[in-house]
């Protein structure tokens, strides 16, 4: 019989049964795996140093067995859509020959309401259910229509995310699994539990202040209560780590931008990390086996490596999260040409420090930053002006660090769109002029944006562009990137100015680097996790608000001094530990010059920054974030 917990891995020792006989892997593979977070699926070998470099996976053993069939039923809610909505696609790719899934439906359904369903035996349910590839829907179906369709395998169980983390509300739960012995045709179906995720940092349900408003806060709860209570139940045979999965990926590159509405998973990447790590789950077979990705979302096939060592993690340690190494994304390279190398030596530099970012162009589509992240394209949109103009992949800061270069070639120009965030309701981005300029990338260059997109025409405007002008643009990256920023810099003769006239000897302090990150605060309400503008679904607010590093109280011991330039104010947010949100949060400051001593630490043991002009009255621009100035006694 199949076991839940990495079956393939004898090495960590943990309960699993080999299953007998041997497979080949899928033929219909879409991406390149790899168990190095370093590799990239780009046309050269090449990578960059942002890329993690280490892993915490050994290298993928191929399954000894493929099941022949897989029958799962789901007593669930939107959570359970969530997560099945892939897993029939990925069973089948691994060569399971009859894969039946199936789908009790109701929006934000509890036990409680569960309970109550069955008990009465109401046709209260939404019954999903997928024997081929395609999800069936069928209206007003019962627990027990479900329970006696097939002779299922594997029966799961999950309270409705709001009491996800509440034990006190698995009052029901006893009743449901007796219902569930009682009515199941096949007598060897076992029953586990789904641990569902925490919601987004910053997410907006309305049952979030039951954790606090922390998403660390309402994940140990789920935790918790899947360990320590769940687990005790005779019937259940094991948890589901969907929301460690979810959680070991909101450490990666990938941020905390796997939902779709702060709460529900992403229709893309977040629906395919859940389904992934059913699939593991359920077959004991590495997530890396599986290549398939899902045709609307073919960019998934780039954060695979990211997503399977997420599920693999938390198969292996499903109470604890376990950090990505998957912290930089990869980029795609292609290779250098003679006319390449001539474009950088001209320019002053070596050929040999760069790697030729592969741009992934699209003919005949451009963006509209100010607009949308999306690309308009011949697909969705019939604009006259189209064939004018070729557009990029988007690019990240970690991308395209500072140091790279830009060029375009004679005859032709560019515009480099950018946005503070993708995929919002209100982006804001900006849509800068086209330029035939060559440019050397830097902070100001990417000013307080997060992503860059690049569209390209001919100096003429009207041109219609061909397959031969894709290369037009190129944009040579360092093969080495500057590490993090040094803890502390010199004084400017502004600082030395500050100093002074404070009556503070300038040669005793240095400036400390602060880190600033624009369209982005902190509020100490909730647990010191930055909340930024790239992921905001009301992201314009964040425009007035650039936010520093979190600080623990040996960078800023007693001594050191805060300075505000006139016209702009600062929140000194502080927290106790890194998981518990504060009872009250700071007034905004605007006095020129203070100095930190006991009092200003207070219970605290962490404090970051909010920058703002006084009284928010305007958008944040680069460069605003010097308004703060720190000075730490020299020790």
């Amino acid at each position: 019989m199949m076991k839940r917990l990495l079956c393939f891995v004898l090495a960590f020792c943990m309960v699993a049964v080999l299953i007998c006989g041997c497979s080949k892997k899928p033929a219909d593979s879409t991406t390149q795996n790899t168990s190095d977070p370093a590799s990239t699926s780009g046309s050269t070998s090449s990578s960059t140093e942002t890329s993690a470099s280490t892993t915490l996976e050994e290298p993928m053993k191929e399954p000894t067995s493929i099941p022949k069939s897989i029958k799962i039923l789901a007593i669930g809610n939107s959570f359970s859509v969530d997560a099945m909505e892939y897993l029939w696609n990925m069973l089948d790719a691994a060569g399971v020959e009859e894969v039946v899934l199936g789908n009790l439906y109701i929006g934000g359904c509890s036990l409680d309401t569960h309970w109550k369903n069955m008990n009465g035996n109401l046709d209260a349910y939404t019954f999903y259910y997928n024997d081929s590839g395609k999800w069936e829907t069928n209206a007003k179906k019962s627990a027990l229509y479900a329970l006696q369709l097939k002779d299922w395998d594997y029966i799961t169980v999950q309270q409705a995310s709001p009491e996800s983390g509440l034990s006190d509300s698995l009052g029901n739960l006893q009743n449901i699994l007796n219902y569930v012995k009682t009515n199941k045709t096949n007598d060897e179906a076992e029953v586990y539990w789904h641990m569902t995720w925490a919601y987004q940092t910053t997410s907006h349900h309305e049952s979030f202040p039951n954790y606090n408003k922390s998403q660390t806060v309402m994940y140990n709860s789920i935790v918790s209560t899947a360990k320590d209570h769940v687990s005790g139940y005779d019937m259940i045979k094991g948890i589901i780590p969907s929301g460690t999965a979810v959680q070991n990926l909101r450490t990666s590159y990938l941020d905390d931008s796997l939902s779709l509405d702060t709460y529900h998973m992403s229709l893309g990447t977040g629906r395919y990390a859940v389904a992934l790590t059913w699939f593991s789950f359920f077959t004991g077979i590495d997530a890396r086996y599986i290549d398939w990705v899902p045709a609307d979302y073919p960019k998934i096939a780039e954060d695979k490596a990211a997503i399977s060592n997420a599920v693999n993690m938390a198969i292996k340690a499903p109470f604890e999260v376990t950090a990505s190494p998957y912290t930089k994304k990869p980029v795609k390279t292609v290779e250098m040409t003679d006319a390449d190398k001539a474009i950088i030596s001209n320019l002053g530099y070596n050929p040999d420090d760069y790697l030729v970012l592969d741009t992934e162009m699209t003919l005949h589509a451009f963006y509209a930053s100010a607009n949308t992240s999306d690309l308009i394209s011949s697909k969705n949109s019939s604009n006259k002006t189209l064939p004018y103009y070729a557009a990029s992949n988007i690019f990240s800061r970690d991308q395209i660090p500072a140091g790279s270069i830009i060029s375009i070639a004679d005859g032709y120009q560019y515009r480099a769109d950018a946005w503070i965030g993708l995929n919002l309701d209100t982006p804001k981005g900006i849509r800068p002029d086209v330029t035939a300029e060559t440019v050397v990338v830097d902070d100001a260059w990417w000013g307080i944006f997060q992503y860059r997109g690049f569209i390209i025409n001919s100096a003429t405007d009207k041109t219609t562009l061909t397959e031969a002008d894709l290369d037009k643009i190129r944009i040579y990256i360092p093969k080495k990137t500057e590490s993090a920023l040094p803890k502390y810099s010199d004084l400017t003769q502004d600082d030395i100015a500050v100093l002074t006239a404070a009556k503070l000897d300038p040669s005793k302090y240095q400036v400390l680097n602060l880190d600033v990150t624009y369209a982005a605060y902190y509020n100490c309400l909730y647990d010191p996790n930055m909340l930024s503008g790239k992921l905001q679904l009301n992201s314009a607010a964040f425009f007035k608000v650039a936010a520093t590093q979190l600080f623990e109280k040996s960078d800023l011991p007693n001594g050191t001094v805060i300075s505000v330039k006139a016209g702009y104010q600062y929140r000194p947010e502080g927290w106790t530990d890194k998981t518990t949100p504060s009872a009250a949060r700071p007034d905004y400051v605007t006095t020129s010059v203070i100095t930190v001593d006991d009092a200003w630490w207070g219970n605290f043991n962490y404090r970051a920054f909010n920058i703002a002009h006084e009284g928010e009255k305007a958008d944040i621009v680069f460069g605003d974030g010097n308004a703060l100035r720190i000075y730490v006694p020299k020790s």
